[in-house]
Order: structure tokens, then C-alpha cells, then sequence
């Protein structure tokens, strides 16, 4: 072969082993053990598989000029070289861009099956010094993979397999921070240097080094879409404090101000525990996210473990109670480390269930643990908890200047001086310090700036950082700020493209663009700007153009609520979002919806969805009655309550007749609010004063008996089989009462 055909089938080979060795991180990065790269000889297969399951794939890879067929000589010595390290846990491909003759081409069709071909169709392939037997059994676990991505340019024969490479580098299982062309030539020399050492890599030896290059996997299973924290430096003194607490089994809370950092932090500590063999689901409610979806995510991962009964048992679970326990024994029995990100958005359906698991585990002693990141843990557990270091409350602060340091000098050159000046500024605030640096290394900033900055609160600091940052961005990027900071959910570049229908730009490249500019922050398969971030990019669009946009996605919305068996939850609470925002823009706009119900408090709310639901409003505190049977009042005036007529007490009433829109959007008031009613039970202890005027309600203790044991003892109600929130005084009168009817 002379020298040029040498460097073309060296190209073709080095080519596929890219390919080859991405769609392996992409789809089975989970199932290899390792990848052995051979060597460039022609004599060895080219790189061998190692499967977690003990087999072994022997991967060889020719490249045929143009006109040449292979035919079963050529084979012949395949197969021989391949019956030396053939054993029963053995697979072994051929690749080519050639093509194959009659007689091989029936031998592949019956092979690529991993049947065993005929005595007839092997006769052509007989080595004379082989058991036929044995080479029958032998040809069955090979793959001929002819005509390989063939390129109809003999001087490029592996143009077509770069296309095919390019396009998973573009594709949704990957996010790439840097040209996909520059990725490209440093993955294929990566190849080509383990190719000529004849190297073994790991899976994570190759998630290192794409990282590094600028190529981050997308996990695409639910549990586990951690937020991108590539920038993240410093912090080593508060990771080691979370290790430790982790090892002695505690639960944790990460606690802090918005934009203080809570979320990287948490994420990169997930990837530590992972990387460490760890047990990890995360879960963030920077996305919609509802106590349905959470429990059919989590379903999922028990039964992606191998734990289908535990699985299904989770998701047919109809009592509260019930599924706590069966959430709670899983983290504890199984050492699973359950991260909650953003606590506080979640929804009140949720809410409550959360903080069971979390504080019922924190009291446990296995190593099974919960991190959760919150603004504020009001509710969530108490000082007695903290005291018996049950759980662990982590204050996060600012960077201190050690950690400010290292971020700042990544990437660029700043002076100790310079570094103490900028530290007194902006106060080691994560949010402002990144923005700062990124002007920094666009020499954006002069010595002024920095002086004006230290006389501002931290509030006009984020400001006049993000507002030097955005005028730093092209016109397109500028306008793309403004379109997104309409979503207060994750969203992808679907969703910017819809928002923006007569833009042809490729917004899923410029996304990334924002993204490695700390203006988004990557999770999983999309997106989401930072609380502080969005408040501050939201001043730079007007009210016009904001509503222009919400109208847009509020109407797309819609129409997926109006599909048959589109009824999901996350869909109309995203829906009652832009909706209300739009509200609070334009009053005067026509929503389709009561102006009462668009306008009204979060009282009038409750009272409104406690009618409809059980007839009339919890009342836990008998000195409320008269307020609220007062303003129950005035809602039937205003013709939002009805008295039903078919009954003589006054007191029974029913909520006038709603339009499915009304009811989707009372419901995302109620849940995106917190308000009680939200969910069938309400964990509310108190006994409830409403029971003479809920038609449906029949025990005091209704509202709350989910969320007590089922032990079947002298505590257990008659009715509903848990042990009476009340006492033995109530469950024994309730028995008795029981009785009396049966005889």
C-alpha cells in the first residue's frame, strides 16, 4: 500500500474509532467497562471492547479502494486471526467501507443475526488447519458491517463518518461549550495518540476529557439532570464539611440568599458522590415539577435499579402515608443520597410530602441521606432537630477571597492587588463575581468602575454588572436575553424558537453561547436563567414586547391543554403563569377568564377552591367562622358562590359553574401559591370546624387521617383504617357509633 493510501485508511480507521467511541459514551457509556486501542498495524483489530458483562468486542477496520469487493479469501484471514483470541464471551465486527461479494454478502445476513450459518454458505470460508464445527460456531458471533458510511470522495473515505460524528456533537445527548469543528480535530487526535500507544481508556477517562475540550454528556434519565457547574472553583472547605456529613449518614440543608450559590454547590457535590460510586437522584424544581411527575421519576428509578416491585408498589400507592414509607425505607435501605434543588418552588402538593421524607430519614441511622437547597427553611424542621444533629444547616455565605481568587484568576490575569480591590467591591457575590470576570477578560472594565461599584448595594451592583455584561453582547444575543427572561420554568431551544417565529436563528448553538457566559445555567436537556439573573434581564425588555411573547407561549399552551389526554399538570400551571403575568402587565386585556377569579386575593382564592372542592372551606380556628362565613357571603353576592337550592340549609354551597379554563387556572393559584385545599388531605392537625357544612365530609379528622399510621391497633378509625388523629377517646366513640348502625 503506498504512502497516501496508508494515511487514508489511517484516517478512515482513526475516523470510525471517534464515531465508535462517542456513540459508546452517548448510548452505553453505562454497560463498557473499557476500550482497548490496538494498534495501526494491519495485523491487530483495532480497538477492543470491554463490556461490563465480561464480554469482549474485537472491533477491525479496513478501508477498500473504490471497485474492490471483498470476497471470502480476504475473510479467510480474518477469521483465522480472530479464532486466536475467540472464546465464549467473545463478539467480533468487521468494518469497511468496501464492498462485499455475493458470497459474503449471504453469509452477513445470516451472522448480523448471530445465526450459525449452514455447512453449504461456510464452505467458501474453510480454513483447512480449523474444526469446521468449531469455525461455524466462531462465524456466528461475527458482524461484517460493509459499506460503512462509503464516501463517493476516494481521496476524503471518511467525510461521510465525520458528518455522522458532527451531528451527535450537535444532537441532544451532548452540550458543547466550543466549535464543534475544533472538538472534532481534538477528539480525532485524542484517538489517534491512544491509537499509536495502544492505550486503554475508562468511560470516565473519556467523560474527563471531553469535558475538557468542552463536550459535557447529557444524562438523559429524569433523576439525574444536574445543572452544568463547569465554572465552578473555590469551595473546598464547605465540600469537605458536606462529605463528612454525608459519611455520618445526616441530612442536609443548604441554606442561602438567591444567586449565593446553593445549587452549584449542591450539583458539584452530587458529581463527587457519583464519580465515588454513590447512589444519587436529583431532582429540581427549577422546572415545573408536581408531586405526580415526582413520583412516577422516582418509580422509574427504582425500577431502572432493578426494583420493579418497589417500584410499581410507589406507583400504585394511593394513601399518603403509605408512600412516604415507601420512600423513606428505599433512600435508607438502598443508601440512596436524594438531592432537592430549589426547594422553595415547589409546589404545595409536594411541599408537605418533602419534608416528611426529609425529616423521618434525617431521624434514621443509616448511611441513606436527603441534601436539600432552600431560600429559607421555615417549616421544613426545627431548632430541636439542629440541636441533635439530625440534620445539618449549612448558611452559605459569599465566596471568601480564597475561593473569589481562584475563580477569578481562571482563565486570565489579575494581580493580588488587583484581586483585593474587586473582592472589597463586589463582596464575593457568585452571580456579580462571574459577570465581573467576564468583563474583565473582555477588558470591558476600567479602575473607575471598580470604585463606583464598592458604594453600591449588592442590588444596584448586580445591576450595573449585568447591564455593562448585556451591552457587551451582539444585537441577536441581546434580543435572545430578552425573549427568555419571559420563562420562570426550564425551557429549551424549542421554546425560544416558537417565541421568536421569524427569527431563522440557531438558537440551540447561541444557548450554549449564553450558557458558557453564566447568563443560563444547563440542566440535564435544557435550560433555566438564575432567579437574579432573570430579574435583572427582564428590565431590559419592554412590557410591549413582553407580552408579545407570553401571548405566543401562553396560546401554544392552550392548545396542548385542549388535546385529548394532554392533561398534565405542569402543562396549565405553565399556562397559569404567563397568564397571570400577562394579567399583572395589561388588565385591561381580555384573558378569556372571570376578571374576579384573574383579580381576587389569595384569600378569596381559598375560599373559592375550598367550596368547590368540599363544599365549603377548611376552618381550623373556630374564631375565624364568622369572617369567613361573612365573606362567603360576598362572594355569593358577586356571583362567584351559589347557595344550593336543593337543600334547606343555608350553609351548603357550590361554586358557580367554572369554564375548564377557570378551573385550570384557580387550580395553578392554589398550587403555586401554597394555600390549603390544594391536595385532597391537608396536614393540618386541628380538628376541623367546616364538618356541619361540607355535604361530603363525615369525620373532623378527615382532612388529616392520611398522614397517620395504619398500625390496626385500639387507635385504628372504623372507617378509614388509620389510627385516629384525635386519640383512643374519639376512635373508641367512632367504633361504638359504628356498632350501633351495623346492629
Amino acid at each position: 500500500m503506498s504512502g497516501s493510501e496508508s494515511l487514508k485508511g489511517f484516517d478512515y480507521q482513526i475516523s470510525y474509532s471517534v464515531l465508535k467511541t462517542l456513540e459508546l459514551l452517548i448510548s452505553e457509556r453505562a454497560n463498557v467497562d473499557f476500550i482497548k486501542f490496538e494498534s495501526l498495524t494491519e495485523n491487530e483489530e483495532d480497538f477492543n471492547i470491554f463490556w461490563k458483562d465480561g464480554t469482549t468486542e474485537f472491533v477491525q477496520i479496513k478501508k477498500r479502494n473504490e471497485g474492490y469487493n471483498w470476497t471470502p479469501s480476504d475473510v479467510k484471514q480474518l477469521i483465522q486471526k480472530y479464532a486466536e483470541n475467540y472464546n465464549e464471551k467473545s463478539k467480533y465486527r468487521f468494518v469497511t467501507n468496501g464492498q462485499a461479494n455475493p458470497e459474503l454478502n449471504k453469509l452477513k445476513k445470516k451472522t448480523n443475526k448471530g445465526k450459525k450459518p449452514e455447512s453449504k454458505l461456510c464452505s467458501a470460508f474453510y480454513i483447512d488447519n480449523l474444526d469446521k464445527s468449531k469455525q461455524r460456531k466462531i462465524m456466528s458471533t461475527m458482524t461484517f458491517e460493509t459499506l460503512y458510511f462509503p464516501s463517493n470522495d476516494d481521496d476524503k473515505p471518511a467525510k461521510r463518518m465525520k458528518e455522522q460524528t458532527l451531528r451527535l456533537l450537535l444532537g441532544e445527548s451532548l452540550y458543547i461549550t466550543n466549535s464543534v469543528e475544533i472538538i472534532y480535530d481534538q477528539f480525532w487526535r485524542y484517538i489517534f495518540e491512544h491509537s499509536k500507544s495502544s492505550n486503554s481508556i475508562t468511560m470516565a477517562d473519556l467523560i474527563d476529557h471531553m469535558t475538557s475540550i468542552g463536550v459535557l454528556v447529557v444524562d438523559n434519565n429524569e433523576w439525574l439532570k444536574l445543572p452544568n457547574n463547569d465554572g465552578f472553583v473555590g469551595r473546598e472547605s464547605e465540600l469537605t464539611d458536606l462529605m463528612r456529613c454525608i459519611d455520618t449518614g445526616q441530612c442536609i440543608s443548604i441554606k442561602g440568599i438567591s444567586g449565593i450559590g446553593k445549587s452549584q454547590l449542591a450539583s458539584t457535590l452530587a458529581r463527587k458522590l457519583i464519580s465515588q460510586g454513590r447512589e444519587v437522584c436529583w431532582f429540581s424544581f427549577n422546572d415545573v415539577l408536581d408531586r405526580s411527575k415526582f413520583i412516577k421519576i422516582l418509580s422509574k428509578y427504582m425500577h431502572e435499579q432493578g426494583d420493579k416491585q418497589i417500584s410499581a408498589q410507589l406507583l400504585n400507592s394511593q394513601e399518603e402515608l403509605q408512600t412516604i414509607g415507601i420512600i423513606q425505607k428505599y433512600i435508607e435501605s438502598k443508601n440512596i443520597l436524594l438531592f432537592i434543588d430549589s426547594f422553595e418552588k415547589a409546589t404545595s402538593s409536594i411541599r408537605r410530602m418533602i419534608i416528611d421524607i426529609f425529616v423521618r430519614v434525617s431521624r434514621s441511622k443509616n448511611p441513606g441521606s436527603i441534601i436539600l437547597t432552600t431560600i429559607n427553611s421555615e417549616d421544613i424542621y426545627s431548632e430541636v432537630e439542629l440541636k441533635l444533629k439530625q440534620i445539618v444547616e449549612f448558611n452559605l455565605a459569599p465566596l471568601n477571597f480564597e475561593s473569589f481568587s481562584k475563580l477569578m484568576t481562571l482563565d486570565t490575569k489579575v494581580s493580588n492587588k488587583e484581586l483585593t480591590k474587586l473582592y472589597e467591591a463586589v463582596g464575593g457575590f457568585p452571580v456579580t463575581t462571574v459577570f465581573l470576570k467576564n468583563l474583565i477578560v473582555g477588558n470591558e472594565i476600567e479602575n473607575s468602575d471598580i470604585d463606583l461599584l464598592s458604594d453600591y448595594s449588592v442590588e444596584k451592583r448586580n445591576k450595573w454588572v449585568f447591564d455593562k455584561v448585556y451591552n457587551t453582547f451582539e444585537d441577536k444575543y441581546k434580543e435572545l436575553i430578552k425573549s427568555i427572561s419571559i420563562f420562570d420554568y426550564s425551557f429549551n431551544h424549542e421554546d425560544v424558537e416558537r417565541i421568536n417565529p421569524e427569527s431563522m436563528t440557531n438558537y440551540k448553538y447561541e444557548l450554549q453561547t449564553l450558557s458558557s457566559k453564566s447568563v443560563l445555567i444547563f440542566e440535564g436537556n435544557s435550560y433555566y436563567m438564575h432567579d437574579t439573573v432573570r430579574a435583572l434581564a427582564l428590565d431590559q425588555a419592554s412590557s410591549n414586547y413582553q407580552m408579545k411573547l407570553h401571548e405566543i407561549q401562553s396560546t401554544f399552551l392552550h392548545k396542548k391543554m385542549l388535546v385529548e389526554n394532554e392533561y398534565e399538570r405542569e402543562i396549565h400551571l405553565k399556562w397559569g403563569y404567563h397568564i397571570e403575568t400577562m394579567n399583572s402587565i395589561d388588565k385591561t386585556k381580555d384573558y378569556g377568564l372571570d376578571s374576579f377569579i384573574l383579580n381576587c386575593n389569595d384569600e378569596d382564592i381559598s375560599n373559592i377552591w375550598g367550596v368547590l372542592r368540599f363544599g365549603y372551606p377548611f376552618v381550623f380556628d373556630e374564631r375565624n367562622i364568622d369572617r369567613i362565613d361573612k365573606r362567603l357571603n360576598e362572594l355569593v353576592d358577586l356571583g362567584q358562590i351559589n347557595i344550593d337550592d336543593d337543600n334547606d340549609n343555608e350553609y351548603i354551597l357550590k361554586s358557580r359553574e367554572y369554564t375548564n379554563d377557570e378551573w385550570f387556572y384557580l387550580e395553578y393559584r392554589v398550587l403555586s401559591r401554597g394555600l390549603p385545599h390544594s391536595m385532597g388531605y391537608v396536614p393540618n392537625f386541628d380538628f376541623n370546624y367546616s364538618i356541619m357544612n361540607q355535604p361530603n365530609t363525615i369525620c373532623p379528622w378527615e382532612h388529616c387521617i392520611e398522614f397517620m399510621p395504619l398500625e390496626y391497633g385500639d387507635l385504628q378509625c372504623p372507617i378509614f383504617g388509620h389510627n385516629c388523629p384525635s386519640g383512643l377517646e374519639q376512635a373508641d366513640e367512632c367504633k361504638e357509633y359504628r356498632n350501633s348502625i351495623d346492629t
